[in-house]
C-alpha cells in the first residue's frame, strides 16, 4: 500500500526506487503521483516540469551511489580512494539495473 509523501526528499526516494525497480524510462509525473500517493498536481509545487523530475531524480540517483558515509575520504590513499569509488559504481549497478546504459544513451543523443 502507498503512503502519501509530502517532501521533495521523499518524492525523490520514491524515484530512486521506480528507477530501480522499473527503469528511468519508466519515470513519469502520473507513476510517481500513484507512487506517492499525492496528486499530480501536487507533484508540480516541487517539480514544474517531467524534465525537471527527471533531472532532479537522475542527480539523486547519482547522489545515491556515491554517498560515501564510512570514512573520511579525505584521508584515503588515491588508490582506495578509486577503489571505493569503484564498489559504490558496482553496487550502483546492481540497485538500478540499466540506469547507466540509459543514462549514457541519453548523452549520446
Amino acid at each position: 500500500m502507498n503512503t502519501s509523501v509530502t517532501s521533495e526528499k521523499d518524492i525523490l526516494e520514491a524515484c530512486r526506487q521506480l528507477v530501480s525497480d522499473k527503469g528511468l524510462s519508466f519515470l513519469n509525473m502520473r507513476a510517481v503521483a500513484k507512487s506517492c500517493g499525492v496528486a499530480l498536481g501536487s507533484l508540480y509545487y516541487y517539480f514544474p516540469s517531467k524534465n525537471d523530475l527527471l533531472i532532479a531524480t537522475i542527480e539523486s540517483v547519482w547522489e545515491d551511489i556515491f554517498r560515501i558515509k564510512d570514512t573520511d575520504i579525505s584521508k584515503l590513499p588515491f588508490p582506495e580512494f578509486i577503489d571505493r569509488c569503484f564498489g559504490h559504481i558496482q553496487l550502483g549497478i546492481q540497485r538500478y539495473p540499466n540506469f547507466f546504459t540509459i543514462h549514457s544513451i541519453s548523452f549520446s543523443t
